[in-house]
């Protein structure tokens, strides 16, 4: 192009830019703001490859965009854009539920349809009890090492039949419940103490009262008959309980109750406030139960404690406290089984979601929900 045809065309577009007026030019520039407001039509899969992801909403400019600015893009879109964008998500194929897009997608269209604390209203602020010692606190300030406990059963032929349940923290013994007898009233498994009498088998079934079977003597007992224990322990605030050389000693007695732990049958710390497992002891104890919507929890499986799904981080002056729980088994026998926990922290209204997986081996009961 020559230094003349340059100079003409300037001169040329100066002059149109004249003849619109200000009024023409105005509209111009706003429709150019409306095209660049509408979303886009496609969008990088993220895989590594050149696939691509239609988002469905209607009308759409451009694409595709870069996997990686999905969710910011979704987040700058009118409700009817996002609400149209979820519902091609919620239909979409398999084959594209492994986009790295279509993940961060979905992940923002779950929440959008279930928030985590409706109405904004922040819950009652519980404070942690004097039975509520900070070891077994995940989110106790100074938690770092965090560690799993271990529950144990042992099974002895004693006295018909005797399952020994032991609860290890920091490589200490902190409950040990034997269990004897037990009975099925109500249709579930409760302890039965016959203390200074002794009863034959058909004394005992006439009264409901059996010994308990080697097949019951599972790590999983505990839950069923008692509740949640701690399946989670911070052994450096441990130490500093052992070593503080006055108040409660977490080698001796870790639940500060009173009780050694070698007699003590309960484990009473619970650093949350969150609905107790159904049919347990701690159900029929607790005076919180009816505080929790039974249809916004999905029975927690077996051995799955509430500590192990809450934020690891302080909640200001409470407990954190549980809004949801939502169980997703394995469609296909191969995804893993996923335990979706949502918490609030009354102070600050500051919200989480915790998730725990399990293999798809795994035994896992799809929940009922009407």
């Amino acid at each position: 192009m020559t230094a003349k045809t340059v100079t003409l065309s300037i001169v040329c577009a100066v002059a149109i830019a004249g003849l619109l007026g200000p009024a023409e030019r105005s509209s111009l520039g706003q429709q150019q703001e409306n095209i660049r407001k509408q979303p886009a039509c496609t969008v990088f899969c993220g895989d590594g490859t050149f696939n691509t992801l239609s988002l469905g909403a209607k009308p759409c400019w451009g694409g595709p965009l870069p996997a990686d600015g999905a969710g910011d893009h979704f987040k700058s879109l009118s409700e009817e854009d996002r609400a149209a964008i979820c519902r091609n998500v919620s239909t979409a194929s398999q084959s594209k539920a492994s986009c790295p897009a279509f993940k961060a997608l979905a992940q923002l269209c779950r929440g959008k349809e279930e928030p985590p604390n409706p109405g904004d209203k922040k819950p009652e602020c519980k404070e942690r009890g004097p039975d509520d010692a900070p070891w077994f606190d995940p989110s106790a300030e100074g938690c770092r090492q965090l560690q799993d406990t271990r529950m144990n059963a042992n099974w002895t032929a004693a006295n018909g039949g005797t399952c020994t349940l032991t609860l290890t923290a920091c490589n200490y013994t902190v409950l040990t419940y034997a269990i004897n007898l037990v009975s099925n009233k109500n249709g579930k498994l409760e302890p039965m103490s016959i203390a200074g009498f002794t009863l034959t088998p058909a004394q005992l079934a006439a009264i409901g009262v059996r010994p308990i079977q080697r097949s019951e003597c599972t790590a999983q007992l505990y839950d069923t008959l008692v509740g949640d224990h701690p399946g989670k322990v911070c052994c450096d605030i441990w130490r500093e309980g052992v070593s503080a050389g006055s108040g409660c000693n977490p080698e001796t007695d870790a639940d500060c109750d009173g009780l050694p732990n070698d007699q003590d049958n309960y484990v009473n710390s619970q650093p949350y406030y969150a609905p107790p497992r159904p049919g347990s002891y701690h159900e029929t104890s607790s005076q919180g139960t009816a505080d929790f919507n039974p249809a916004n929890f999905d029975p927690r499986p077996e051995g799955l404690s509430w500590d192990e799904v809450m934020p690891n981080e302080p909640c200001k002056k409470c407990k954190w406290v549980a809004q949801s729980g939502k169980l997703t088994c394995s469609p296909d026998g191969r995804t893993e089984h996923e335990y979706k926990a949502t918490w609030v922290c009354p102070t600050t209204g500051a919200q989480r979601v915790v998730t725990k997986r399990a293999p798809a081996s795994a035994p896992c009961t799809p929940p009922r929900r009407g």
